[in-house]
């Protein structure tokens, strides 16, 4: 059964994803929560709190696919570049469904207006992700499982894929896109694996 807090989270996310952070209210979200307005701030204490607390949980979501430095030398010694870097990026995009979808949406669509949003697209969505691709990029270099390569900007290629692909699936839902991606990400990100494998 979920707490009060989670059916807060779950009636904010909703409201967030549908009208807009800035455009839902305390009284809707109670509302939707079955719950009194008064009784909201007893567990947020303003609604800033409520946003924040749906950008920790994407941001967690996040840092769950982050392989270690451990895991990456591990897989190195079992499987080829392009195994490794596939399960990199499709751990990714496999986390990033259904509800991670919509925070991520109001992430986006909030990040011009709120501080936290947009300190989070720049901050953990490209910075961290950038930096973490790249220090993969560097240990498959020295295993000599990847060509010499300017790694910050294969890195960087690789995050603006994937987020491309995550904006385009909520513009579109995540069935329609489907229909509507001639050439998927995938293709993309099997293309760009394949320029730089040596094995």
């Amino acid at each position: 059964m979920n707490t009060t807090k989670e059916i807060i989270l779950d009636a904010a996310l909703d409201l967030f994803a549908e009208n807009g952070y800035t455009e839902t209210t305390i009284r809707q979200i109670a509302e939707i929560a079955g719950i009194k307005a008064a009784s909201l701030y007893n567990h947020f204490p303003a609604k800033i709190d409520i946003l924040l607390s749906l950008i920790a949980e994407y941001k967690q979501n996040i840092l769950d696919t982050v392989l270690s430095p451990e895991e990456v030398d591990k897989l190195i010694t079992e499987l080829t570049a392009i195994e490794i870097l596939r399960r990199l990026f499709f751990k990714f995009k496999e986390s990033n469904q259904n509800r991670m979808v919509k925070i991520l949406k109001i992430i986006y669509h909030e990040q011009y207006r709120v501080e936290e949003a947009r300190s989070y697209v720049r901050d953990i969505q490209f910075t961290f992700m950038i930096n973490h691709i790249e220090r993969v990029l560097e240990k498959l270099i020295l295993a000599k499982k990847v060509r010499g390569l300017d790694t910050k900007l294969y890195a960087s290629l690789f995050v603006y894929v994937v987020t491309d692909t995550a904006y385009r699936s909520m513009l579109y839902g995540q069935e329609e896109y489907q229909g509507v991606e001639r050439v998927t990400s995938a293709d993309i990100l099997e293309e760009l694996f394949r320029q730089i494998v040596l094995d």
